[in-house]
């Protein structure tokens, strides 16, 4: 399973579009509130959170989820910041986390989602 979570409805329809063939389920939280709770209930494999959200800063709620689950993957999307900017700010928090400035293309999406299945699964 993979977890959205991504506040903009019509892009969490996108993305988990995307992100669907690559998984069992793509569950979407609109909410870091709503994403702890879902991260609580299911078998996550894969994290994708943006990076503003309504109720927490994308970079406060991977703190969060790598303290309730440091195994899993993380994959943050943003807008607001460049490639290397996105980059950097995660070098400081830890391994397999990965950062994809918007707008990107879904297969650029996609091949880092799989990459961070598979060094998961291994």
């Amino acid at each position: 399973m993979i977890l959205l979570v991504e506040d903009e409805a019509n892009v969490r329809t996108v993305l988990a579009e995307v992100l669907r063939p690559l998984a069992s389920a793509v569950l979407e939280a609109e909410n870091g509130q709503k994403a702890l709770a879902l991260l609580n209930a299911h078998p996550v494999r894969l994290i994708v959170v943006d990076f503003v959200l309504p109720d927490v800063d994308g970079l406060s709620l991977i703190n969060r989820l790598r303290k309730e689950r440091p195994q899993i993957p993380i994959i943050l999307i943003s807008g607001y910041l460049s490639q290397s900017a996105g980059e950097d700010m995660l070098a400081k928090t830890g391994a397999r986390l990965k950062y994809l400035a918007k707008p990107f293309k879904p297969a650029e999406l996609t091949a880092t989602a799989q990459d961070l299945l598979n060094a998961s699964s291994s």
